[in-house]
């Protein structure tokens, strides 16, 4: 237990590194009594990571039922015939388990059940089914990938078994999913196979310009992508180039296109090495593959207990906005109300609908990739005239999302060792650099400027510098329902900035001024607004408003005031004073700023967009001869290529200063869904 600024917090410090928690899980959710089927197991050490193991599996009488061995990531499978008469517990070798528990029990046998067993047999995928409940029955088999139903299996049980077999190549790679059910359509078990066809993949071509490269050397790669009957394939391709020095052997195990889409995308839980299992030229062995799904792809059905009805946070497939429709002034539901969203992305959408018997809309429209999409809500009655209504979108909150500060057992992973000392190596030779050309270096400059508008620039150079900004944002948060203009907003929210007071007979208006800054005039979209129009100013929309920016002190006030009051006695003008600047959507000064009949402008939350890097071109002699070094971990990547119609496509790029292994990671995805993966190595020398 320690303390830090009177907080007490805890950290559990892992003190026998080779302590090790064994998990077992039964093919088909559980061991039936008379079943013979595979029993998937994974270890992991005090870390949570894989720990490579190997014993043997004994009953309780002191019997060896099976050896066991798993690969180095801790992953492994036996065959066992379930006796309920028995229990079964799992013997470690000396070399497995140095210190600790060495024997880890298995699962009870239950005395009646279904299991669900699938058997690879090269080009056949062998399905067994047995049930200890009834011996003749009709039972359902559902063969899925990806969604897709491919087969559904009927069959009966000819004395408690079923055994049949599906062709491999009439399934597609990837995760499979068979599924038990029975007459009534519950899902008794289910077992996920991955069927391997490297042959549908798509075929990657690699040539360059030249044989032999050596340091800040121009290379022109070509692509060229075919099916697995050569023919040409147009495909969207990512090109990645990196140094082996830089990087080690990371490339080998890291998630990568295939992993991807193949494996993570529908496995629960963090898949260690995911690059592994599709290596090149090696991949994995098919039992490593098999032992995952058997372990991190495990299911096993209970019923003791009641299903939801409901999810509470479902797919949200695209984007969408929805809401409710009331009246001004009442909270009565208003039906049949005409609605038209137009989204004003990249490519403009338009859609039209009318409320429900509950007042609520739903739009949906495509994918944009964009931090935020503008969109403009349009109301009409039944008549089909523009009409106000109160228009309320439903606020989209996120599951919540609980972070530990800190973590409970840690350890420097040599992973990520290898690349902090690389950067360190790097970061002294560049500074060495700099220091020897006569730089100087400086620690991190903030540099704090705001990107202005036309009319803000032209307030600026008029006026002066901002000392107070007001976004827009802030103040459409602060609108509460009783508001009636931008005046209301600022008076309770913003008191140690302005002072609101009403001014004037018959109740007059009120009028604004920035504390401590004198008198105060008002300019709205860089348009002065002249005395006799100061009442106009409190009932600005809010939702109107981009921002308020208060300028104490401005210059040329006296100009200004003689401007906004040319009645006024040259000696009555004050010489110094305060400007407020309000800048509007429309942007036309005061006289323009009003709310549109029946029309919701917004913004929603969307997807982010891209990201581009900077990467050096050695394009000239001297800049080649440069003794700035170039210490690039990344030497390329290019993540948007498309193939031409003969499915070829070519990038360039100039290599860094590093000699030695250079890798070049190709992906591929095919228009019609085929994947493609290649790395290649070639030689930079010094």
């Amino acid at each position: 237990m320690e303390t830090q600024g009177g907080i007490r917090y805890a950290k559990t410090l892992a003190l026998q590194e080779h302590m090790l928690d064994v998990q077992f899980f039964p093919e088909s959710g559980q061991l039936v009594q008379g079943a013979t089927s595979k029993v998937g197991f994974k270890a992991l050490n005090g870390f949570g990571r894989g720990a490579a193991i190997s014993g043997v599996v004994m009953d309780s009488r002191g019997h060896v039922v099976a050896p066991f061995k798993s690969n180095h990531l801790g992953m492994g499978s036996f065959t066992l015939t379930a006796d309920s008469a028995v229990s079964y517990y799992a013997v470690l070798d000396s070399s497995s388990a140095i210190r600790g528990t060495h024997r880890y029990p298995l699962p009870e046998v239950v005395g009646q059940g279904q299991t669900l067993s699938i058997i690879h047999n090269g080009e056949e995928i062998g399905v067994s089914v047995y049930s200890s409940y009834v011996e003749n029955d009709s039972l359902f088999v559902q063969v899925s990938c990806r969604g897709m139903l491919y087969y559904n299996i009927r069959a009966l049980l000819k004395k408690r078994r079923i055994t049949t077999s599906l062709p491999a190549a009439g399934l597609p790679e990837g995760i499979v999913s068979f599924t038990l059910l029975n007459r009534q359509g519950q899902r008794l078990a289910e077992r996920l196979f991955f069927n391997r066809r490297a042959d549908t993949r798509l075929h990657i071509d690699l040539s360059m310009n030249k044989s032999e490269y050596q340091e800040r050397s121009k290379a022109d790669l070509s692509v060229r992508l075919t099916d697995n009957s050569g023919k040409a394939v147009r495909a969207n391709v990512s090109v990645l180039v990196m140094n082996k020095d830089h990087v080690g052997n990371t490339y080998l195990t890291r998630e990568n296109l295939l992993s991807r889409l193949l494996l993570s995308s529908e496995l629960r839980g963090t898949i260690e090495e995911p690059g592994y299992y599709f290596r090149e030229p090696d991949p994995a062995p098919f039992w490593e593959l098999d032992a995952l799904m058997l372990t991190q792809g495990w299911r096993k059905y209970r019923y003791d207990q009641p299903l939801l009805d409901t999810l509470l946070f479902p797919n949200e497939r695209y984007p969408y906005i929805s809401g409710r429709v009331t009246g001004v002034l009442s909270k009565k539901a208003q039906a049949g109300i005409g609605l038209t969203m137009m989204a004003f992305g990249e490519k403009p959408s338009i859609a039209a609908q009318t409320t429900d018997s509950l007042g609520r809309f739903y739009f949906g429209f495509p994918e944009v990739y964009a931090d935020s999409l503008d969109v403009l809500i349009q109301s009409a009655n039944k008549a089909g005239k523009n009409r106000d209504y109160t228009i309320s979108l439903d606020e989209r909150k996120p599951p919540p999302v609980v972070y530990n500060q800190y973590r409970a057992v840690e350890r420097m992973d040599s992973v990520v060792s290898y690349v902090i000392q690389k950067r360190r190596e790097r970061t002294k030779q560049e500074d060495a650099y700099r220091l020897s050309s006569g730089e100087i270096l400086l620690d991190e400059v903030v540099v704090e400027r705001r990107a202005l508008s036309p009319q803000q620039q032209e307030v600026l150079d008029r006026y002066g510098e901002s000392d107070v900004v007001i976004s827009g944002d802030a103040i459409q948060e602060k609108e509460q329902k009783w508001s009636y203009g931008l005046y209301s907003v600022l008076m309770f929210n913003f008191p140690e900035d302005l002072r609101i007071t009403r001014v004037g007979e018959h109740g007059g208006h009120l009028h604004a001024d920035v504390i401590g800054g004198g008198p105060t005039l008002v300019v709205v979209d860089g348009i002065p607004v002249l005395g006799d129009s100061y009442d106009l100013i409190p009932s600005i929309p809010p939702s109107e408003v981009k921002s308020v920016e208060l300028i104490r002190y401005a210059k040329g006030f006296s100009q200004l005031y003689q401007e906004v009051y040319p009645d006024t006695p040259p000696l009555a003008i004050p010489t110094t004073g305060s400007v407020i600047a309000i800048y509007t959507d429309a942007g036309k000064g005061v006289y323009a700023v009003r709310k549109p009949t029946g029309l919701l402008q917004t913004s929603v939350p969307v997807y982010s967009p891209t990201v581009e890097f900077y990467t050096p071109r050695y394009e000239s002699p001297e800049e080649v001869a440069s003794a700035r070094p170039d210490l690039r971990t990344l030497i390329h990547w290019a993540p948007e290529l498309t193939t031409d119609d003969n499915g070829t496509v070519e990038t360039s790029y100039d290599h860094s200063d590093v000699a030695g292994e250079t890798i070049v990671v190709v992906e591929a995805l095919s228009t019609t869904g085929e994947v493609g993966y290649k790395v290649w190595k070639y030689e930079v020398i010094p």
